[in-house]
């Protein structure tokens, strides 16, 4: 009886070890983490589960031999440990020991296919998928786990160079994203050809009507030895891309990225990526040019945001502006205000003239027309520091037939407050 009663309490105190390092390194509190796994080791040196999450957290803070050896000890211990074979096979692809995690993915495939393809799945496929079927083969696993930190690194790569021109930060897409993803996956096994393919896939999926008639779409491929570092791949691509787009202020933004393997024997390793950008009315420029004043009083940049965008092309179509009741539960309804957070907005608009001499407008000229009627006129609105967001719409027009040509511009700011 008391044998059973000591059992039960040593399997309950080894157990809370690893649950609690669990949580630990859920919350990403990575040294807690491994501190709870040492205490399960010691208090049961056979438990494959503790060896396997002590070598995961090893993986993650870089620590790739402590990770290795600590995993290579939990299936010594388990044969059957699916989840530490996963984990081994990731160690090894960021060690670019492909060959050794290509072998430790099939051994998972082996025990227990539908955990591997489900874990692939949850892990990866909010940023590689769209796509139903699984990836099963070891080396497409590979290729989601590099695929991954490839879209995240050139995505951050890329908003980096944004910044860095003075531009806004492109807005987040749904219809170009998934237009662009499409294409880059139909063509990801391909050289850089089937143009008419892409078009037509764009055409479907973008509605052009949103962008006046003007989007773009830019697509391209290259190869590298399989063995590249990641961190190189993200410079190169991210290079191929300054060039492709420069310092355009496309206000609309998606990107699609999908890695394959060029040849038979994964020797090389491809990027394809397709980018779609929209602009339909100059506003990204506006907002430029709004925060280079800002900045130039010290007063912090507003963030461009989409829904507020959104909600000025909406009013800029109305004859009558309105009311803040109105405006407000519009805000609401377009998303705009993280729950418990207090919503308040400025909105208005104002008219530029546009100079004889210029003939046709650029959309930067737009914009910066656009930019210096609404400093004119709401100088004091655009200027406090305490706005956080701005979305803006600026469109030709004139008020009659006889009257001159106008660029006119609608812009709400916003901020939020907690509740």
């Amino acid at each position: 009886m008391f044998g059973e009663l000591w059992r039960h309490a040593t399997e309950s105190a080894k157990c809370n070890s690893v649950r609690l390092g669990i949580e630990e390194l859920n919350k990403g509190e990575y040294s807690s983490a491994l501190c709870c796994f040492d205490e399960a080791i010691k208090r049961d040196p056979s438990s494959s589960e503790a060896y396997r999450y002590r070598g995961e957290t090893y993986g993650l803070i870089g620590d790739y031999d402590r990770a290795i050896e600590d995993l290579d000890k939990a299936v010594s211990l388990d044969s059957g440990n699916v989840e530490a074979y996963v984990a081994r096979g990731h160690v090894y692809t960021e060690r670019m020991e492909f060959e050794k995690a290509a072998e430790d993915f099939h051994k998972a495939i082996e025990l227990d296919a539908e955990f591997v393809a489900s874990y692939v799945n949850s892990a990866y496929s909010s940023r590689v998928g769209g796509d139903d079927s699984p990836p099963f083969s070891p080396y497409d696993i590979i290729r989601a786990i590099r695929q991954y930190k490839i879209i995240n690194g050139v995505s951050e790569s890329v908003a980096n160079r944004r910044r860095q021109q003075g531009l806004p930060k492109a807005m987040a897409n749904s219809d170009l994203g998934l237009a662009a993803w499409r294409v880059s996956h139909d063509l990801a096994g391909e050289d850089v050809v089937g143009q008419e393919h892409a078009d037509d896939e764009y055409s479907q999926s973008v509605k052009e009507g949103e962008y006046d008639g003007w989007t773009r779409m830019a697509f391209f491929r290259e190869v590298w030895a399989m063995d590249t570092p990641d961190e190189v791949i993200i410079s190169e691509m991210t290079d191929v891309l300054s060039r492709q787009v420069g310092n355009f202020a496309y206000e609309d933004f998606g990107m699609g990225i999908t890695c394959g393997y060029p040849d038979d024997d994964h020797s090389l390793f491809g990027v394809f990526i397709v980018i779609g950008y929209g602009c339909s009315d100059g506003s990204a420029y506006a907002i430029a040019h709004i925060n280079r004043v800002r900045e130039s009083s010290r007063i912090p940049t507003l963030e461009a945001d989409y829904s507020l965008r959104s909600m000025a092309r909406t009013y800029i179509a109305l004859d009558t502006a309105p009311d803040d009741a109105q405006r407000l539960t519009d805000l609401h309804e377009i998303g705009y205000g993280e729950p418990g957070a207090r919503v308040q907005s400025f909105y208005n608009g104002a008219y530029n003239p546009v100079p004889e001499d210029i003939g046709q407008l650029t959309y930067e000229e737009m914009g910066n027309l656009a930019a210096s009627s609404l400093l004119a006129d709401h100088e004091e609105a655009l200027l406090l520091s305490d706005w956080q967001d701005i979305g803006v719409a600026v469109r030709l027009t004139r008020h009659s037939e006889s009257a001159p040509l106008c660029v006119y511009a609608e812009f709400i700011l916003g901020r939020q407050l907690a509740e």
